[in-house]
């Protein structure tokens, strides 16, 4: 019985030793800075932006400085900020050390507003575990990817040199507008909406309807998804066109040339058809116009 005791206690110590420390590890390389940061752009090519159970918004300002502000901060949460190779990566975390024992009782979604000065021409990344990202009216970064593990991602007024990619497992993504060579929208349950977008586009969705608008030329586009419907606008449009639906209607409101039908599939060309535009949904309804 005693050493069954002293086991238990043994591990208990271990508990507490590894809660204790593990925090202080994982955050070894970063400096802690309160709720508060600002580092100049200078000497910067990319920035990386994560937190957990925190919601982000990134705007732009007219500062030279990239500001973080943390809001409705919770007592156990701390900011951490390392800058190597110019890469600044600040994170945001709530500490689990002896988390039995303490009690928080705000209700209050953490926030974190990062400004992004006009003049900051590099990468961005943000990541957000149990948080929603919004971000908007950036016009001149060359890349972004922003990824929530469960949360929504609102996009709005972002023109970006190559690749924009929104990835969310649990949320829907909603893109205002957006110019960039390359769009990515992924979600596994939720909706992607993009009512105004330009350049290649791929979204997919396991259940969840897509709607996309490309108000002016259009280039390749993709689209999933297996359970929901799928809605595109393609003005000037030049598309080789590919619809499928296992369980579904397809609609085509421009006229086709070279226009092949079968079994809930159709294919042809609009236009010149230099692009190809495919759209897929197993359970849905596929509406092109």
């Amino acid at each position: 019985m005693k050493s069954l005791l002293g086991v238990a206690l043994i591990i208990i110590g271990v508990i507490v030793v590894v809660s204790a420390v593990w925090p202080a590890w994982s955050t070894m390389n970063k400096d802690e800075v309160g709720d508060y940061l600002q580092e100049p752009i200078d000497q910067l090519n990319e920035v990386k932006l994560s937190g957990v159970a925190v919601d982000w918004q990134i705007e732009a300002s007219d500062s030279s400085s990239i500001e973080v502000e943390l809001v409705n901060k919770h007592n156990r949460t701390n900011m951490y900020s390392s800058v190597q190779n110019g890469t600044l990566t600040v994170e945001i975390k709530r500490e689990q050390r002896f988390a039995f024992l303490s009690f928080d009782f705000s209700f209050q979604q953490e926030q974190a507003i990062a400004r992004i000065p006009a003049e900051y021409i590099d990468s961005l990344e943000v990541h957000s575990v149990s948080g929603d990202i919004l971000i908007r009216e950036l016009s001149r970064l060359n890349s972004i990817a922003l990824k929530t593990v469960s949360g929504d991602l609102k996009a709005d007024s972002l023109t970006i040199d190559s690749a924009a990619v929104f990835n969310t497992t649990s949320g829907d993504i909603l893109i205002e507008s957006v110019l960039a060579e390359e769009v990515k929208a992924e979600t596994v349950s939720g909706d992607i909406s993009i009512p105004t977008i330009q350049g290649t586009l791929v979204a997919k969705t396991t259940s969840g309807d897509i709607h996309a608008e490309f108000q002016h030329e259009h280039k390749e586009a993709t689209l999933r998804t297996i359970s929901g419907d799928v809605l595109v606008g393609l003005a000037n449009a030049n598309a080789d066109l590919s619809l499928k639906t296992t369980s579904g209607d397809l609609m085509v409101v421009p006229s086709l040339s070279n226009q092949q039908l079968s079994n809930r599939e159709i294919s042809g060309k609009i236009g010149e058809g230099e692009y190809p535009v495919s759209v897929t949904t197993t359970s849905g309804d596929i509406v092109i116009k």
